[in-house]
């Protein structure tokens, strides 16, 4: 499932790393070991459930 700017038309996180990953996964681009690390550093959970929704 593909829907056109589903995250890049707002801010999903008040963490910026994550805003920048979800640009990533929208684009269907893979992540980077240093990114997988952000994920799990991250304290935003929904923000984390909303990509990994995407993502599924």
């Amino acid at each position: 499932m593909v829907i056109a700017n589903y995250f890049n038309s707002y801010a999903i996180s008040f963490d910026t790393n994550l805003n920048k990953i979800a640009a990533k996964i929208e684009a269907n681009e893979r992540l980077t070991f240093d990114e997988d690390v952000e994920l799990y550093k991250t304290d935003d959970l929904n923000a984390l459930g909303k990509l990994a929704d995407f993502v599924r």
